[in-house]
């Protein structure tokens, strides 16, 4: 005697994308033409980055919940799940699958200083720690101080200076921004900037 035919159905799911750092949620909704039972339905979800989830449902739907681990800025980080349920109270099933694409975020930080600053005269600027959802590994850091000035710094040096850096404008009047950046595996960053203006100082 051939098997009966599987009842339940799985709708079909979309593609997704969400940020790294950031909860997806979707409601999977499913059919059991000849119902449960009585017994309800249990859910497997199993992800290709080795997360797995289960659970069991009265109702013919589920809601399905997960955190996005890192994203990479020119790839993306591709997770995909495959989705089964089954008639707790039979042998009936469906499977279906979900991509879900987790986007990079960029870091930041604040970056303080004064507005003004007389030529000549040691100028301090203040960045605070940095955000970043995702689990990167910053090798650069850098400083664009608006004068045509550059400095680089690693990690250790960065680390090192507690978020307190110093500069000498030479010559104004004139205006300058600063610019704070950082390098990770999924690129380069401006972290923030600084508004400055250089002002003369009479012979």
């Amino acid at each position: 005697v051939a098997p009966p035919t599987p009842t339940v159905a799985i709708a079909a799911q979309a593609s997704a994308s969400v940020a790294e750092g950031s909860s997806f949620t979707r409601t999977i909704a499913f059919s059991d033409g000849e119902d449960s039972g009585g017994d309800g339905w249990a859910y497997n979800v199993t992800w290709n980055d080795g997360v797995v989830q289960t659970g069991t449902t009265a109702t013919q739907s589920f809601e399905l919940t997960r955190s996005a681990p890192d994203g990479d800025a020119a790839l993306n980080a591709a997770l995909n799940a495959t989705i089964t349920v089954s008639d707790t109270s039979g042998t009936d099933s469906d499977v279906e699958n979900l991509a879900l694409t987790v986007n990079n975020v960029a870091p930041t930080a604040t970056v303080s200083g004064a507005g003004t600053i007389a030529e000549g005269s040691v100028y301090t600027l203040t960045v605070g720690a940095i955000t970043d959802p995702g689990t990167d590994s910053r090798t650069q850091y850098t400083i664009a101080w608006g004068d045509g000035l550059t400095e680089s710094f690693t990690p250790a040096e960065w680390t090192a200076a507690a978020g307190s850096f110093t500069h000498t404008y030479a010559d104004g009047p004139g205006d300058a921004t600063i610019t704070v950046s950082t390098t990770d595996e999924d690129g380069s960053f401006t972290l923030g900037t600084q508004d400055l203006t250089i002002a003369n100082v009479a012979p």
